[in-house]
Order: structure tokens, then sequence, then C-alpha cells
């Protein structure tokens, strides 16, 4: 600020640039967004634009909704399942039914490996009694 404290108060916003991009061009981004922000505000500018139908989730299918169907038929065709298990695409996209049968499913299997520990954790006992 110097000696009598008169310098510059406000300070300097920094702006980060895109790498590998000249100064020009970054110039003429800014320009640009600057011009389309001002041209938003305008109501009296604004073209029509063109309504796009979106088409729904359910409808629309992505790589990973392939594989699920593919790979899914295998496991289900390999093991035996039951007629309340969930496929991996209605587990993706499920509502609270589908989520809450999992939930369940999810619990009774951590309730079988405590107990299946416990039962390891007697016979230890009972095998270190026995040789002990």
């Amino acid at each position: 600020l110097g000696k009598t404290l008169s310098g510059r108060v406000e300070p300097v916003q920094a702006v980060v640039l895109p790498k590998g991009r000249s100064l020009d061009i970054c110039a003429e981004l800014t320009q640009r967004k600057t011009a389309a922000a001002i041209a938003k505000d305008n109501p009296a500018s604004r073209k029509p634009k063109a309504k796009k139908r979106k088409a729904s989730t359910s409808t629309r299918h992505n790589v990973f909704d392939f594989l699920n169907s593919k790979l899914g038929d295998r496991a289900q065709s390999a093991s035996h399942s039951s007629s309340s298990s969930v496929t991996g695409v209605e587990a993706y996209r499920g509502g609270k039914s589908t989520k809450r049968s999992l939930n369940v499913r999810l619990f009774q299997a951590t309730e079988k490996v405590a107990q299946v520990e416990r039962e390891i954790q007697q016979l230890t006992k009972s095998l270190n009694k026995r040789n002990g």
C-alpha cells in the first residue's frame, strides 16, 4: 500500500486460461461469452428455440444397461435364482420395493455370516479345550 497508504485497495481477480491456447483466442472466447450473456439478458434479441423432446429414461439405453442385460442373463441361467430376485437393471432403476428387497437380502446375508462366525468361534474353543 505504500508509505501513505494510498495504494490500490481492490483485490485483483485471477483468471485461469485454458492450457495451450493463445491469448488472442482466450480474449475472443471471453468476448463471445460476455456478448452471449448480454444477449441472454435482452429479451428482444432472443431467437425462438426449437424444443427438443427428451426420451424417457426408461426407454433410453446406454452401454451399462446393455452389459447388465447380457451378463445378467448368463448369471441367472447359470445359478438358481428365486422368483423374488432382482436383476442388475431392475436394481439400478428400481423403486422402493426393489431397494427394500435388496436391503432385506443384504441383512439376511450379514446375519448368516455372523452366525457362521459364531459357530467357528465355538468350534475353535472346543478344539482348544480338547487339545489343551
